[in-house]
């Protein structure tokens, strides 16, 4: 493939799709922090006024929310299924009298944590003797060794690339003026360097 000179530095083409292909990794990986490394986490009491309440908390890997709601507009909770060509995936939503609400944005693998949790939810709405319930989903470790990947290796195919470009570089620079050799339009009389015009 044919090299491009940007300010007498050479660029292989095929190192710039290595190192391409490398940043797109890196930023794969912060996305996946970003998206999936959050903890969910639902605590209702039924001793706080007015009448009981819950908060659903969401920490993400940058961030935090937070959504307060009575216990008695909560209805059930169930596990959301969704069907795909490599396997299915699940999260748990709750029904509200104002509508359904999703513990996450997204669905992931492992349906047995999700249909626990789910079914904690409705014993505690089922057994009124029970004050408190604590129900947390951790993604954000499964998010960080999954971001770890992606970004090492999109880190590997960075510094390669850099490396390879200035390898070739340092020998294209020594193959054009070897060690010892006068530069170009130059000659060496008498001990000394004279310029040819």
């Amino acid at each position: 493939m044919n090299r491009r000179s940007v300010t007498g530095f050479t660029l292989d083409p095929d190192q710039l799709i290595l190192g391409g292909i490398g940043l797109l990794f890196v930023l794969v990986g912060v996305g996946l922090l970003f998206i999936f490394g959050t903890k969910v986490t639902l605590d209702c009491d039924r001793s706080r006024p007015p009448a009981g309440i819950c908060t659903l908390r969401t920490t993400g890997m940058f961030s935090s929310r937070q959504n307060d709601f009575a216990i008695a507009e909560l209805q059930r909770a169930v596990v959301d299924v969704s069907y795909g060509e490599d396997g299915d995936t699940y999260r748990v939503v709750l029904v509200t009298d104002s509508g359904n609400v999703a513990l996450t944005g997204y669905y992931s693998s492992g349906a047995s944590a999700k249909e626990k949790a789910a079914d904690q939810i409705n014993a505690y709405l089922k057994y009124d003797s029970r004050q408190t319930v604590s129900v947390s989903l951790d993604d954000r470790i499964f998010s960080s060794i999954m971001a770890g990947l992606f970004s090492g290796m999109g880190a590997l195919m960075l510094f390669f690339a850099v490396l390879k470009t200035i390898q070739f570089n340092r020998e294209t620079l020594h193959f054009v003026h070897p060690q010892g050799a006068p530069p170009e339009g130059c000659s060496v009389s008498a001990g000394r360097v004279a310029t040819n015009n």
